[in-house]
């Protein structure tokens, strides 16, 4: 049995961990104005994350923990898109 506070090299993790964090990765790009991201340049960028700040599979039970990872490493590392024209709390009918 695998110690779940041990780290992980990111792609040693199971598929269903990797796709949990590329959801919360997809989210966050949304939500925090970040440029849309490619697979592969996602895939990358969250391999780096997850291996420089050495998370544990026991990492991804705080999803608060994580979304505010993200964000910090997303606003460093992309490039921030114009303001939408909508705001999100406005009404779209």
């Amino acid at each position: 049995m695998t110690d779940p506070n041990a780290h992980r090299p990111y792609f040693e993790l199971p598929v269903e961990a990797r796709t949990l964090l590329t959801i919360f990765a997809r989210a966050a790009t949304f939500r925090f104005g970040v440029r849309p991201l490619g697979d592969a340049e996602l895939e990358t960028w969250l391999a780096n994350v997850w291996n420089s700040k050495r998370l544990t599979p026991s990492s991804l039970t705080n999803p608060t923990r994580l979304t505010l990872l993200i964000k910090e490493h997303m606003s460093s590392s992309f490039r921030e898109l114009p303001q939408a024209a909508v705001s999100p709390d406005e009404d779209v009918a």
